[in-house]
This record gives C-alpha cells, structure tokens and sequence, in this order.
C-alpha cells in the first residue's frame, strides 16, 4: 500500500537502517571487549594470589625444616658429651633402637663435662682430659693385682628416674691386657634406707670387656627397686681381674616397654 500523496512516510530509510545498525554493533563489540577486560582483570587478581600463596607456602615449609631440624640438634646436643660419641652411643647399641623419644634423666657430670665433680674415685683411677673416643674426657682404672677390690662411683637419687620404667645404661669401654674374672665393665648399684638392696651388671653374665680392645659398647637393663632411695654408677674392673680400662660416654636412657 502506497502513501497518499503529500503525507509523510514513517519507514526509515535505508542509510538510517545502516547507521542504527553499525551502532549497535559497535555497542555490542565495545561492551565485549570491556567484558573481557575484566574477565581479564580477574584472572590476574587469581594468578597474583595463586603466586602470592605458593610463595608464602614454600617459605613456611623451608621455615618448619629449619625448626625441626635446629630443635633435634639440639636436645642431641643437651643429651650430654661430645656429639659424635652421643650419636654413636644412641644408634649402635640394641637398646638404643628401642629408646623411646623423651628425655633422658639429668644427670650432671655422668660424662665427665665438669671433670671429676661428684665422683668417687678411690686408688687407681685417674681422669684424663683427653683419652677419651674423640679426644675429648673419660675415665682410667689401672689395676695390677686383681684382688684389691674398689670401684669409683658417682650417686643420684631415684627420684631422677620413673618408677616402673625400663633403663637402659652404657658405655664405650677400651681395655689393655685385662684378665682375670669378668673384666671391664659397669655396675649399678641401688640404696635404701639401710643401704644396698640391689645392683645390675652384664658382667655378672660373662659379658664384660677383656684382653686389649679397641673402643666397645658395654650395656645393660634395670629397673628401680621400690626400696630404693639413691643410685650409683660405677665403672669398674670385675674382682679378679686386673689390667687397665677406659670409660667413655656414660649414658642411660628410658627404654620402650613394648620391647624386649
């Protein structure tokens, strides 16, 4: 249907078509485009945080070895004597493997760190500064005739142990040209109120250190007697044997139950 004559038409013409069209497509390529500008934006807000964090996570963990490792060196390193005689003496012996991790009691000067302080040292035994596994402390018994009987000790009360519990004591021991009954080796002995009431040696079982041996482990068990009030370490020479020891890296240490 055709417009009369003189009237005005109400369709557009085609260039208002094209010029409508071509704003609405440059409408909708601009709104695009700002949209994935800030699809864009937020990535790299992720991107950013993802770095941020894997960083801050890589020093947390190199941070947490750090601590761990520092912190095991030293309770090593509060366990007593030299450090490598205290790694050794914890890793080589059978009742190391089993030792459970708390501490061992306290038990100042069983090492020798403060030289003679607390020792009982009677004929024949002499502390050397340096003739210990490492150059470092220990103890000498020299002993000729087999019959005279003493022994050096050092006492602490029980209350520095748990009641009940299994320890395990130690030491390396070298010997030179020692014979007789026994030989080398460590006793613990155990008082009460009217004095001895028990004490452990491996020697007793034949298991005492003799001839000229290099440095070795010598161990043993024990529990605390209910009576008990005090004990006493003592690195000795077996009655009937003579010769000449060395003591090294005294220890004792809590023993896991759950093993035999």
């Amino acid at each position: 249907m055709r417009p009369k004559a003189g009237s005005t038409s109400l369709a557009p013409s085609p260039l208002k078509i094209l010029e409508k069209g071509w704003e609405m497509s440059v409408d909708y390529w601009e709104t695009h485009r700002m949209r994935l500008q800030q699809r864009r934006k937020g990535h790299r807000r992720v991107d950013i945080f993802r770095r941020s964090w894997n960083v801050v996570a890589f020093h947390a963990i190199g941070l947490s070895l750090f601590l761990g490792i520092a912190v095991e060196g030293s309770l090593r390193s509060a366990q007593g004597g030299d450090i490598p005689a205290s790694l050794e003496g914890w890793r080589k012996p059978r009742c190391s493997e089993t030792s459970i991790k708390i501490f061992p009691p306290d038990l100042p000067n069983l090492d020798f760190s403060r030289g003679t302080a607390g020792w009982d040292l009677p004929a024949g035994y002499s502390f050397d500064a340096h003739g210990g596994r490492h150059g470092g402390r220990c103890l000498v018994y020299s002993r000729a005739d087999g019959g005279k009987y003493t022994f050096a000790g050092i006492s602490f009360p029980v209350s520095k142990l748990v009641p009940g519990l299994t320890y395990c004591f130690g030491c390396w021991i070298k010997t030179e040209s020692v014979h007789g009954s026994g030989g080398a080796g460590i006793l613990v002995e155990f008082l009460g109120p009217d004095g001895y009431v028990g004490g452990v040696t491996p020697v007793d079982q034949g298991k005492g250190v003799c001839g000229n041996s290099d440095w070795t482990w010598f161990e043993g068990r024990f529990i605390v007697p209910p009576t008990a009030e005090r004990f006493v370490v003592r690195p000795w020479l077996n009655q009937g044997a003579s010769g000449k020891a060395w003591f090294d890296g005294l220890k004792i240490y809590p023993v896991n139950p759950g093993f035999s």
